[in-house]
């Protein structure tokens, strides 16, 4: 479109490429956990839409750590962070897991991630990894996939989630972690490195910007922290 040829010079010029690794934008305002949303004690997200490991052998996989950390299926959720995907590896887990809670889509999508420090997630969902860790949540961040999603949960790694890398087609069995997700100084640091790229991009006044920033967060906080999950 006319215009927008013009304008990329000058944003490029505006823009320094930053010597720490990007963060994602939830960063601007992380999502708060929904007040007064029950919780439970283990959470679990595990995908189908992705990865070269079958349902089943994924459902073996996960049964297996939680049968190691002897996780009572009446204290543990299982979210839909896409419908019908992350549903499909419950569906086997279902018979073993009778007691535990599925919390499908659609309410997340009107009521928020059911997310509190404390709890202990297993998610191979990187948005879901993200959204827990800076609540405060110890978890298992286990990737289907060495060349895309081990990259994508090892960025939060680099950033300070604590949470701990497994490898879906392995057969390790890590203790349940207890770590805690981000400190508040990690989330301080992820924030202030993405409004300063924000703040370059923009060219705002310190009270314009915080109007930009808080739109775009108001906007995640509405999708419970993305448009997009993976």
């Amino acid at each position: 479109m006319p215009g927008r040829v013009e304008l990329l010079p000058d944003l490029i010029t505006r823009v320094v490429i930053p010597s720490r690794r990007p963060v994602h934008d939830v960063f601007l305002e992380v999502p708060k956990p929904p007040a007064g949303l029950a919780t439970r004690e283990f959470v679990l997200c595990v995908q189908s839409d992705m990865g070269t490991l079958d349902r089943s052998a994924l459902a073996a996989r996960v049964l297996g750590l939680l049968r190691a950390w002897e996780v009572p299926p009446d204290r543990l959720a299982v979210v839909e962070g896409i419908p019908r995907g992350d549903r499909m590896v419950y569906d086997l887990l279902e018979p073993e897991l009778r007691g535990a809670e599925f919390v499908p889509f659609r309410d997340i999508w009107r009521h928020g991630v059911p997310v509190a420090a404390g709890q202990t997630w297993i998610s191979t969902r990187f948005h879901l990894h993200l959204l827990a860790s800076a609540a405060g949540a110890s978890g298992v961040a286990m990737s289907v996939s060495q060349d895309y999603y081990a990259v994508k949960h090892r960025s939060l790694l680099d950033l300070g989630s604590n949470w701990t890398m497994l490898d879906a087609a392995g057969n390790d069995v890590p203790d349940r972690p207890d770590s805690g997700g981000f400190t508040s100084a990690a989330l301080r640091a992820c924030q202030d490195a993405k409004l300063a790229v924000a703040e370059k991009i923009y060219r705002r006044d310190p009270p314009q910007a915080s109007a930009v920033t808080g739109n775009r967060a108001a906007r995640y906080r509405r999708l419970a922290g993305w448009f997009r999950i993976d």
